[in-house]
């Protein structure tokens, strides 16, 4: 089976939130919102996630360090597909060969939509 990868959109400022701090790494009972949909990722079977960060990205970094995931940085935010697109290099794998090449799975793809709103209603 081919591993699950999960982008989380972490890049914004929080500007309702009134808080100089990224709205990611507030807290609820002691843990950051952006752990709280880590884990739900993970829950839901996630092998790979990559967060995108923004504003005051080495604050979330820091925040983020007991957690195994990768970064990427989104120097200007310019919307959700913007934040999306700047993740293309985790999300994407060349083939390297003709056989490599694979249809889009739409069952499963809907599969793992379901089981993330799942457990991420929990969440938000």
């Amino acid at each position: 089976m081919e591993q699950l990868k999960a982008v989380i959109l972490a890049a914004g400022k929080g500007t309702r939130m009134k808080s100089d701090l990224p709205k990611v790494v507030h807290t609820i009972e002691g843990k950051c919102l952006v752990d709280y949909v880590i884990d739900a990722a993970i829950e839901a079977g996630a092998d790979d996630i990559c967060l995108v960060l923004g504003y005051k990205y080495e604050v979330v970094r820091e925040s983020m360090m007991h957690k195994d995931v990768r970064y990427v940085l989104q120097e200007q935010q310019l919307g959700t597909g913007h934040a999306v697109k700047c993740a293309k290099d985790f999300l994407v794998k060349l083939p390297s060969s003709q056989n490599d090449l694979t249809q889009f799975n739409y069952r499963a793809s809907y599969q793992i939509h379901t089981r993330m709103r799942r457990h991420l209603k929990h969440v938000c």
